[in-house]
């Protein structure tokens, strides 16, 4: 069986998502997802980078 730990694939409301990037991060968590990657587009969001750690 394969197991996913993590989506690299989301987006927030800075983009076209539905929720902010502590949603994505809670969502992950209650999903048991070990990373994601926030995939937002626009030139505002291209040096962001966003580490937590538990």
């Amino acid at each position: 069986m394969i197991k996913i730990i993590g989506d690299y694939h989301t987006h927030t409301i800075y983009s076209h998502g539905k929720g902010t990037i502590e949603d994505n991060v809670k969502a992950a968590i209650n999903k048991g997802l070990k990373e994601i990657v926030i995939s937002d587009h626009g030139p505002g969001h291209m040096f962001l980078v966003l580490i937590i750690k538990n």
